[in-house]
C-alpha cells in the first residue's frame, strides 16, 4: 500500500467516526490551538493545522530545540507564501504568551537573506 493510499484509507476512517482530528507535518499541540482549516487533497475534504498554528508550533520547536534551522526556514516559507493571508494578531498573541520573540527574530534573518 502507497503512503497516500495508507493516508486516504486513514482520513475516510477518520471522518467516519467522531474523532476530531488535524493532519500537521508532526507533533501537534491541539489543547493549546484549535484552529483547522479543511483543504481538499486526494478528493477529499481533509483538516490541517492553520498555517498560523503551524508558524507558532515551528517557533516553538525551534526554541525547544536550542535555534533549528529547518524549523524557523518552515517559517520563513510558510511567511512568504502566506503573508497576505496570515492573522497576524493570533500569531501576536501566542507568540507573546509562548516567549517565541527570539525565534521570530532569527527567521527574519532568514528572509532577509
Amino acid at each position: 500500500m502507497s503512503q497516500s493510499q495508507l493516508l486516504i484509507r486513514s482520513i475516510k476512517a477518520l471522518e467516519n467516526t467522531s474523532i476530531e482530528y488535524m493532519l500537521t507535518g508532526s507533533e501537534f499541540d491541539q489543547s493549546r490551538f484549535a484552529r483547522r482549516q479543511t483543504v481538499e487533497l486526494f478528493g477529499l475534504g481533509v483538516k490541517v493545522s492553520s498555517p498560523e498554528d503551524t508558524i507558532v508550533m515551528k517557533l516553538l520547536w525551534a526554541k525547544q530545540s536550542g535555534g533549528s534551522e529547518k524549523q524557523l526556514f518552515d517559517v520563513a516559507r510558510i511567511y512568504e507564501l502566506q503573508a497576505e493571508i496570515l492573522d497576524r494578531g493570533y500569531l501576536d498573541i501566542w507568540i507573546g504568551k509562548l516567549g517565541l520573540e527570539g525565534q521570530l527574530v532569527d527567521m527574519q534573518r532568514l528572509l532577509d537573506g
